[in-house]
């Protein structure tokens, strides 16, 4: 048998399926025979550790020195290795032999948070500073990981950390984007020497962060918190629109009806800033959102002809079919002084796309969007359609 040849690729083989006895007699054999544990890069070492065979790991690292294994680059990735598929055993056994600002172990942190791996994350974590268990904190808050979220805060707050009340604000905001509603109501849960800010972090409002991604169920749990926790609906992003008109604008449907059937005094409004949700929903022809906020606007007494006549405007414009038809069955015509009375107060239908008397169409809407023409067109011809709006 030749040694180099064969002995190595026999080692490597035994590491790989953890046949313990064969890896023993292989590294036991004299130098002349060629077999060198550490040979292809420790590759002995880094697939025992990858596929979590605990007692080839730690025959191969009880070797000398001077057969090479305790490669500091090897000890590294053979760490990372058993991370990130979770060898918690083979993690806290190797995290003595890697340095703690090892690149290596910085990503096994990450992947291994990312995965859930708390039995690996805790491994990780043991001497290292506050800000790696706040990297963890966060990241785990983001992938929805609630038992990571909960220890590495409580370890936290016993290590007196001072930046812990920011790092759980910040984590209630990604786990708010990211639709982690176990996450954000056990953070919203923690005691209150916690110093968790619910309502928002770094600039942004958490309730507007769920509400923009469509997570009805972040949304319901932060609006069921008592108004004293700063929680607000009404509150937007550095623009000025709030968490209703972001949900219309995106066709969340499930977030604008839960918001809709919220009480007065929690701040939402769909006809605030000109019906701007209703204008939304209609220039992306989102017919579902624009019959929920209609509705939530006839039960309040809050329909206005101005206002529904600019929705419509917005639904031409925006050539949005669906929502034209829609709106065409519940907009009553103006008469001449409503039409005057919006022209002098510098209305956006000042320049009515409709003559109410004749029912004419513009002709430069007719001409620009003609899809939304023929949905008129067709509505106003049949059956379906209200007698005021047919011609006369």
């Amino acid at each position: 048998m030749n040694p180099r040849a064969y002995g190595q690729s026999a080692l490597i083989h035994a590491a790989e399926c953890g046949h313990i006895e064969c890896v023993r007699i292989l590294v036991n054999l004299p130098l002349e025979r060629g077999v060198e544990p550490a040979a292809c890069n420790n590759r002995a070492l880094r697939l025992a550790a990858n596929n979590g065979h605990m007692e080839v790991v730690r025959l191969l690292c009880s070797l000398p020195r001077e057969r090479g294994v305790h490669q500091s680059e090897a000890l590294a990735q053979a760490l990372h290795g058993g991370a990130i598929r979770g060898h918690a055993v083979i993690v806290a056994f190797l995290s003595k032999y890697v340095d703690a600002q090892n690149p290596w172990r910085s990503s096994a942190l990450q992947l291994s948070t990312r995965d859930g791996h708390s039995d690996v994350v805790r491994a990780l974590l043991e001497a290292q500073a506050d800000s790696s268990w706040r990297f963890a904190l966060k990241c785990a808050a983001k992938h929805g990981h609630l038992d990571i979220v909960l220890f590495t805060a409580e370890a936290l707050h016993l290590r007196g950390d001072k930046k812990l009340s920011a790092c759980l604000s910040s984590a209630v905001g990604q786990a708010a984007a990211e639709g982690h509603a176990a996450v954000v109501k056990a953070l919203c849960d923690l005691p209150p020497e916690f110093g968790v800010n619910i309502a928002r972090s770094d600039g942004r409002e958490h309730v507007w962060m769920a509400a923009v991604h469509g997570h009805a169920e972040v949304v319901k749990v932060m609006c069921s918190l008592p108004v004293a926790r700063g929680v607000s609906v009404a509150c937007g992003s550095r623009h000025g629109d709030s968490a209703l008109q972001y949900a219309a604008l995106s066709g969340h449907i499930r977030v604008v009806r839960y918001l809709c059937s919220l009480p007065l005094d929690r701040g939402v409004d769909p006809s605030w800033q000109s019906y701007t949700p209703l204008r939304y929903a209609a220039c992306r022809d989102q017919v579902d959102v624009l019959r929920e906020l209609y509705g939530t606007l006839w039960e309040r007494n809050l329909v206005q002809p101005q206002g529904m006549l600019s929705v419509l405007e917005a639904a031409v414009e925006c050539n949005a079919p669906r929502c034209v038809r829609f709106l065409c069955t519940i907009t009553r015509p103006c008469d001449s002084e409503t039409m005057s009375a919006m022209a002098q107060s510098g209305s956006r239908v000042n320049r009515p796309w409709v003559r109410t008397a004749a029912h004419v169409v513009h002709h430069e809407i007719l001409w620009q969007h003609p899809r939304s023409i023929l949905s008129i067109a067709s509505l106003l011809q049949s059956r379906r359609a209200s007698a005021r709006f047919r011609p006369a």
